[in-house]
């Protein structure tokens, strides 16, 4: 299961990779 933590993380890496 994903943590909230994690989901800001990936979050955080698509919008740099956008």
């Amino acid at each position: 299961m994903k943590t909230p933590i994690n989901a800001l993380l990936e979050a955080s890496l698509l919008r740099d990779a956008a």
